[in-house]
């Protein structure tokens, strides 16, 4: 808990919540929430696990901060629309959020707080198409 790194706050919040760590999750939230910017985004300080810096880290960071924040069941709501709202616009018009990482990260964070926010009990078909360039 003496990291002032977002993203390994981030990392820590998901474990424990996980792990039902409650108090440990509760005060790693406490501490990323903290550090969240204006613009809805946190930014490791030096990089991720792959070693992403940059755009890459902010994208990667505020992923993982997204999907702690659904774990704490609406207590944050602020911080996670925020937080949604940089993600969705970090967006690139190829449809990619920086590196691999970071959009798998995010499609992964979007993908779970679109979960949370359903608003229909209907079952719906969500469809991907792929095109390779040539």
């Amino acid at each position: 808990m003496d990291t002032k790194d977002p993203y390994m706050l981030a990392m820590m919040a998901n474990a424990a919540y996980k792990l039902n760590e409650s108090q440990k999750a509760d005060d790693a939230m406490a501490a990323l929430l903290s550090k969240q910017d204006k613009n809805g985004s946190w930014t490791g300080l030096t990089h991720s696990i792959t070693y992403s810096q940059g755009q890459s880290l902010t994208i990667e960071t505020t992923s993982l901060s997204i999907l702690a924040l659904l774990k704490t069941q609406g207590k944050n709501a602020v911080a996670l629309q925020n937080a949604v709202q940089y993600i969705v616009g970090a967006r690139a018009g190829s449809g990619v959020f920086s590196s691999t990482q970071g959009t798998i990260l995010a499609l992964k964070a979007l993908t779970e707080y679109a979960k949370a926010s359903k608003k229909t009990n209907e079952a719906e078909q969500l469809r991907f198409m792929l095109t390779a360039k040539r």
